[in-house]
């Protein structure tokens, strides 16, 4: 079944393709991602990483704290689209992430945050530089 919904969706129109292919373009398969789209793990599908989806409005309801326990489970990343935080005070909340994170990308419209550093490349352990 979703393979069939895949084949209906465009990709250049669809915000969750798009949002999709930020995480996928700037994450690895083994790190977690929190991505805000409506409860709906369908980006996380596309993306094809694993992590947690919530709403805006449960974000917003915890605020920062909503975060920290997600990270402390492996959470690396938050990602999202502007346009779920255009009311004012949304737009407050997302100045201020975008000031505690560091924004891997933001473009205006979908941004990607880092949670926790970057975890050493495994395939990089323990070997030298040439």
């Amino acid at each position: 079944r979703y393979l069939q919904m895949c084949g209906l969706e465009s990709r250049e129109d669809s915000a969750s393709w798009r949002l999709a292919s930020l995480i996928r373009s700037s994450t690895r398969p083994d790190e977690l991602v929190i991505a805000v789209d409506n409860n709906d793990p369908t980006v996380l599908y596309h993306a094809a990483r694993r992590g947690w989806v919530t709403h805006a409005d449960t974000l917003m309801a915890g605020r920062e704290g909503f975060l920290e326990p997600l990270a402390g489970r492996g959470a690396m990343y938050l990602a999202a689209k502007h346009e779920d935080f255009v009311a004012e005070e949304r737009t407050v909340f997302v100045r201020r992430m975008l000031a505690r994170y560091p924004v891997v990308q933001d473009d205006g419209a979908y941004f990607l945050l880092r949670l926790r550093p970057a975890a050493a490349d495994p395939a990089k352990v323990g070997r030298f530089p040439r």
